[in-house]
């Protein structure tokens, strides 16, 4: 599973690394097809099983407040994604020619697949609970409310 999380992350930050390699004021679309099709992979490694990783990281009764941070911190993470990438490409390119949009895609689409090779590889490093440490956090707690 945390496999799939890096893999996945690492899929989307290729694709968009490429994306922005390839990016012209001329570029056809055709050639941006495979990219967003690696980049959509990606995504999809990455964000059904984090959900799993999340809500298997709390106690069954904990799980609806678990989901709730998690969708929220996803929120938050795009909104503040956005206004990073955006601010990134007003700062080299903007909308006044064909030139000036690749000018500032390109260290944007940069930005945004250095930021998810960077999550590919924390998602390297999530601490991970063997099924018998899991177990036994759980049962502590009954235990101790039984004496």
């Amino acid at each position: 599973m945390f496999l799939s999380l890096a893999l996945g992350l690492t899929l989307q930050a290729a694709g968009l690394a490429w994306i922005a390699a390839i990016s012209t004021a001329t570029a056809p679309y055709g050639d941006l097809v495979f990219p967003f099709i690696l980049s959509g992979a990606g995504m999809a490694m990455y964000f059904a099983p984090v959900a799993n990783v999340v809500l298997s990281s709390v106690r069954p009764e904990e799980e609806g407040q678990a989901s709730g941070a998690n969708n929220a911190i996803r929120e938050l993470g795009g909104v503040f994604g956005v206004a990073v990438l955006a601010s990134v490409f007003a700062h080299y390119g903007g909308y006044r020619t064909h030139a000036a949009f690749v000018h500032g895609l390109t260290p944007a689409v940069y930005t945004g697949a250095a930021v998810v090779a960077l999550g590919a590889v924390s998602a390297v490093f999530i601490p991970r609970k063997r099924k018998s440490e899991a177990v036994e956090t759980e049962l502590v707690p009954e235990l101790e409310a039984a004496a």
